[in-house]
């Protein structure tokens, strides 16, 4: 019976614990929403209904639903804006405070201009191009790849040179 009871307590446990991190933080998913309007424009009911199948298999809405946890959530969160749910030439800009420091975050669709008020310096520009399924960090001087989709894998690159992948 505790071993049966184990696996409960530790998801209970799990959830718990996460709960106060994860408030707030819920946002738009725009870009499942976007590939689930999509599906159903395809045919009728039972058409829908395959093609959502095969999405699913492919796995075309996990990867949209983590490409939305992962970043478009996040930016969402900061910017009170998604990214992906803006039109060209719509601009959004935030004021955010992180340790003591503010910033200005100006958001337009696909990219994210991240500007120190507090101290001097040049702006990072986050850009995402949809041809490469790639996220990047901009600055006069470089470009530097932050994170890639391939299939149902998500690499994302560290500025000390560490790769992470997250798998769905």
């Amino acid at each position: 019976m505790k071993t049966r009871m184990l696996p409960v307590l530790t998801l209970g446990l799990a959830t718990l614990v996460s709960a106060p991190y994860l408030q707030g933080c819920y946002g738009g998913f725009t870009a499942t929403k976007t590939v689930y309007n999509w599906n159903g424009t395809v045919g009728d009911k039972w058409v829908n209904s395959i093609v959502m199948v095969a999405l699913n298999i492919i796995p075309v809405y996990s990867i949209a639903g983590l490409a939305d946890i992962l970043i478009l959530n996040t930016v969402e969160f900061w910017t009170g804006s998604n990214p992906l749910a803006m039109q060209p030439g719509e601009t959004e800009t935030r004021i955010v405070t992180v340790e003591g420091k503010d910033y200005q975050l100006t958001a337009t669709q696909n990219r994210m201009e991240i500007r120190s008020l507090t101290e001097s310096g040049e702006a990072v520009q986050l850009s995402y191009d949809p041809a490469q399924q790639a996220w990047f960090a901009e600055t006069a001087e470089a470009r530097r790849l932050i994170a890639r989709e391939a299939g149902h894998v998500v690499t994302v690159y560290h500025a000390d040179g560490q790769r992470e992948v997250l798998t769905r």
